[in-house]
């Protein structure tokens, strides 16, 4: 954990693992969010590096983890800046992306990188769909 965590949050979330993964974090009923990092990841919790934290954020949010399309519930145990240590309201499941073999980790990435284009390709060809709808109805 990060020097101004304290050493009970450091207890909280044994072995996390460091990652660059981006997330949103949805706050108010999901009528706002913010961009983050996720820095260090747990079944316990995450430390979340973000921009623009508001000066009041409510004590329970929701993660978005976009590599993993999975929203996660937490609450906020310590905030510092722009950093932000929440923990999983319940225990969850973390996908595993620290195998030592590196050529199974690149494997498990170009997996993750293909299910999300996928996605994008299935977005965007609705997208086309409702714009030649939208002409052909005079819209």
């Amino acid at each position: 954990m990060k020097q101004g965590m304290s050493a009970l949050s450091a207890r909280e979330a044994p072995l996390p693992r460091k990652t660059l993964l981006p997330g949103v974090i949805y706050f108010d009923e999901r009528k706002q969010s913010i961009q983050c990092t996720v820095r260090e990841l747990s079944a316990e919790g995450a430390m979340l590096s973000c921009e623009g934290v508001p000066a009041v954020l409510t004590k329970f949010v929701e993660l978005y983890i976009s590599n993993w399309d999975k929203l996660y519930p937490a609450a906020i145990k310590e905030r510092h800046a722009n950093e932000l240590l929440v923990a999983f309201v319940q225990e969850t499941s973390i996908p595993d992306t620290s195998s030592s073999d590196s050529d199974t980790n690149l494997h498990q990435r170009v997996q993750l990188l293909e299910i999300e284009m996928r996605k994008l390709r299935n977005l965007l060809n609705e997208l086309k769909v409702k714009q030649v709808r939208g002409y052909d109805q005079g819209i």
